[in-house]
């Protein structure tokens, strides 16, 4: 079984933790909680579909997949954000 990198709940809980230190990027997710939400799960069926055994988040090769996908969906400025994110989990 490959090792989660990310779930949803992980990911919001980094945007509300980042308030404070980047209030621009919190404001961000927020506006687009819903889509990168949605976002995320097609990630999840698909990394499913693909043969990874876990449905409970995302592997980091999967995690690439969805930075990719929300950048398809909602442009460059949400790229930041979770860039931020994949340098803080690598920590």
């Amino acid at each position: 079984v490959e090792r989660i990198f990310l779930r949803f709940p992980d990911l919001r809980k980094f945007a509300e933790d980042a308030k404070g230190l980047a209030p621009e990027s919190h404001r961000m997710f927020c506006q687009f909680e819903g889509i990168l939400e949605s976002t995320f799960e097609d990630t999840i069926q698909l990394q499913s579909d693909m043969g990874t055994k876990t449905t409970k988040g995302l592997t980091l090769q999967w995690f690439q997949v969805f930075v990719q996908k929300a950048l398809t969906r909602l442009g460059l400025q949400i790229v930041s954000l979770l860039m931020a994110l994949l340098t803080y989990k690598k920590k």
